[in-house]
């Protein structure tokens, strides 16, 4: 295409036409056929990978088709696709060392923008895969995809690992990995506004188990070692720690009477969900 602004057109184009073309030739002709008329796969094996990705599209496109609140685009549905085809490799390989050679694995017209992903987001994304957090919340907790968050909840109720395990990515997101408390305990008051899809019922978990997190959110660990500390996800807490804070005991101790829920910050989680 000529001209000064052909690139930026062209682009447009291509976002905003690829999924309809992606659709119609898969619909009509083997993926991994059209590659290789197009020159795209120089292997069998290239091509096994172009056949993967391009059903993998279709079938986020067949998706997209009944779920109106997700804004589809050719990034997101990349971001997804990898992270699943990540996820896949974790028994085979260390978290660090699969970063470093999911991209060569892909089809070499996908490996640029698959190592610009990996270089912007590869810290992130390695600490996300190690909380089980779902492609679809990964992808748009780091903004790829946009109205995943609701889609996310709705398709199945979280567990109380779950949405601790969500929290600490989310809390890492915004605050990094050296918070101090204060900084944990506002935005454990800010992130159900901020997002307001990413867990169900936020407020009581946040009020409920505010307590417990604000010491451990936003330090240099594991999303799952920060829930197995606090006991959301079947870790086993030091009896020197529960003798130590009597609050972590729960809400029976925390709403027993006002002194003590004064002395544990959950006044207005007993007064919402216990003091009835």
């Amino acid at each position: 295409m000529p001209g000064p602004a052909a690139p930026k057109l062209c682009q447009e184009q291509v976002d905003k036409n690829l999924p309809l073309s992606f659709t119609f030739l898969t619909s009509f002709v083997n993926p991994a056929q059209v590659c290789s008329v197009l020159g795209l796969c120089g292997s069998q094996s290239e091509g096994q990978q172009h056949d993967l990705l391009t059903n993998h599209i279709q079938d986020t496109l067949k998706s997209a088709m009944t779920m109106t609140k997700v804004q589809f685009s050719p990034q997101c549905t990349l971001c997804v696709y990898l992270i699943k085809l990540l996820k896949s490799m974790l028994p085979k390989m260390a978290v660090i060392d699969m970063l470093g050679k999911v991209c060569g694995i892909l089809p070499s017209s996908y490996r640029h923008q698959c190592v610009n992903l990996i270089e912007k987001y590869g810290k992130m994304l390695m600490d996300m895969l190690l909380s089980y957090i779902t492609p679809e919340a990964i992808c748009t907790l780091i903004q790829v995809c946009h109205g995943m968050e609701t889609l996310v909840s709705e398709s199945a109720p979280l567990s109380d690992c779950d949405s601790c395990l969500t929290l600490a990515v989310l809390t890492h997101l915004h605050l990094g990995s050296n918070a101090s408390e204060p900084q944990t305990t506002s935005f454990l008051g800010s992130v159900c506004q901020l997002h307001p899809n990413a867990l169900p019922k936020c407020d009581g978990f946040t009020q409920l188990h505010g307590y417990q997190l604000k010491g451990v959110l936003g330090k240099p660990e594991s999303a799952l070692n920060v829930c197995e500390r606090v006991g959301l996800c079947g870790g086993v807490r030091e009896a020197g720690e529960q003798r130590e804070d009597p609050c972590i005991l729960g809400t029976s101790y925390r709403c027993r009477d006002l002194k003590t829920a004064l002395e544990c910050g959950t006044v207005s989680f007993c007064q919402k969900f216990v003091w009835k």
